[in-house]
């Protein structure tokens, strides 16, 4: 059942917080969980995301494997990409993609709406302005709330004409052919621009060079992009000041096989801890690349927790306390909300390198922050996050997710706990669509 309760507004710094006023879903507290929880993770949306857009540039067919759930990033940037005519059929296991030709593409399709995927939005901008098509492109109230002025400035340098319709960034009319052989790119808010040039090369018509003045931040990402590009042929050379790229027909012989979200397995963990219950990871594999690097496996006992290869998947167990951590998080941003909260409930420690986290869909400092507080979390923000061990407390309002996928998922599973409310808007199905009812399937109780 969903409520609505009266409106109470507040601000704190940049983050607007709208207590009340919206339709919520309620979660009680849980003494107690199933014995084992069994647990699934999505499809990895960085991954498929990347090979969507290079396959739509490749006129032969490739064949794209799928054995974990698929999240609306996913889904909305293969929606854009059909808009322009790119040919993508849709089974259970498997996408196969035939992409087009440069002069193929729809020259002016109707509006591309990107949904919250700011990935898909600055990659379909270089896309669409590589191949000179007239687009109308918007997307979801988070994607609207952030920052593309880098992203413009290098659109318009290079011959791009951009409208709006109002002062509101959505929708936004791109026209004229990109043409730029040298480009200085900003790299310390986002790689997602590096890595949106790189990946429309093939739409390219002259060699580039990219010329950096700061190091990359989520390097981890962009060096994905290069080892996609170059698996389908690309040419690269790459130093840490410029990359020296050419355009190149991507040839994609092998069928692409998408990797589960590992990055994700911090949301069963926190499941773990905070119930003290095994949880399975049901589809685990070990296999390595460069955003899998095992990092959560590999720093499970400083959250008191043991992580066990077993014959029905990944066993996660809660085992005690933990030790003391302190990490740099500049290429694993993603991890900042639910590693704070692990962290306040093993024994601590230092979070740095989170500076470009408020460039995600919130300001995920100051909404990590809120969150803390609101569970009564021992944290204090200066140039760190220093976080002391705690005892998570009830939340003494309704909580808000500010349109953040993964704020949301780490609140709900902290109001399995505590129990409380939220609002009901479904903005984990961003990337991982089932995560609900894995709650629901594990006894918490949600109306």
């Amino acid at each position: 059942m969903k409520t609505k309760s009266g409106s109470k507004h507040v601000k704190s710094n940049s983050l607007e917080i709208s207590e009340g006023n919206f339709e919520k879903l309620k979660f009680e507290s849980i003494k107690k969980t199933q014995e084992k929880i069994f647990w699934t993770l999505p499809s990895s949306k960085s991954h498929f995301i990347r090979w969507l857009f290079l396959s739509a540039q490749t006129p032969t067919e490739t064949l794209i494997g799928i054995k974990h759930s698929v999240g609306k990033d996913i889904l909305s940037s293969a929606d854009v990409l059909e808009k322009l005519g790119v040919k993508i059929k849709k089974y259970e296991d498997f996408w196969v993609v035939k992409g087009c030709n440069k002069e193929e593409f729809i020259e002016y399709p109707e509006l591309l709406d990107c949904g919250n995927s700011a990935t898909a939005f600055r990659f379909l901008c270089f896309l669409v302005s590589r191949n000179g098509i007239k687009a109308r492109i918007t997307g979801d109230k988070s994607l609207i709330k952030r920052n593309y002025t880098e992203l413009f400035e290098i659109l318009e340098k290079g011959g791009v004409l951009i409208e709006r319709e109002s002062e509101s960034i959505f929708p936004v009319t791109f026209s004229g052919f990109y043409s730029s052989s040298k480009i200085n790119v900003l790299t310390t808010k986002t790689s997602q621009i590096i890595s949106g040039l790189v990946l429309t090369m093939p739409s390219s018509i002259e060699k580039c060079i990219f010329l950096f003045k700061d190091k990359i931040i989520s390097r981890s990402y962009f060096q994905l992009t290069l080892d996609i590009a170059m698996i389908s042929g690309a040419k690269i050379t790459f130093n840490d000041k410029n990359l020296i790229i050419f355009p190149w027909v991507p040839t994609i012989n092998d069928k692409i096989e998408i990797p589960l979200d590992e990055s994700l397995l911090i949301m069963p963990m926190l499941l773990s801890k905070l119930h003290s219950v095994d949880v399975i990871i049901t589809n685990w594999n070990n296999k390595k690349d460069i955003l899998n690097n095992h990092f959560l496996l590999n720093s499970s006992s400083n959250f008191g927790l043991k992580l066990n290869k077993i014959t029905e998947g990944l066993l996660i167990s809660n085992s005690g306390k933990g030790d003391f951590l302190e990490i740099n998080i500049e290429n694993k941003i993603d991890l900042l909300t639910p590693l704070l909260v692990l962290m306040s409930l093993s024994k601590g420690g230092i979070i740095s390198g989170f500076n470009h986290a408020v460039n995600k869909e919130s300001n995920r400092v100051e909404s990590t922050l809120y969150l803390s507080n609101q569970f009564g979390l021992d944290v204090d923000l200066d140039i760190n996050f220093k976080i002391s061990e705690s005892i998570i407390s009830v939340p003494k309002n309704d909580l808000i997710s500010f349109n953040d996928h993964r704020l949301q998922m780490t609140a709900m599973i902290m109001l399995s706990y505590t129990g409380g409310a939220i609002d009901s808007e479904k903005w984990y199905e961003v990337t991982d669509p089932l995560f609900l009812q894995k709650l629901i399937d594990s006894k918490v109780c949600v109306c």
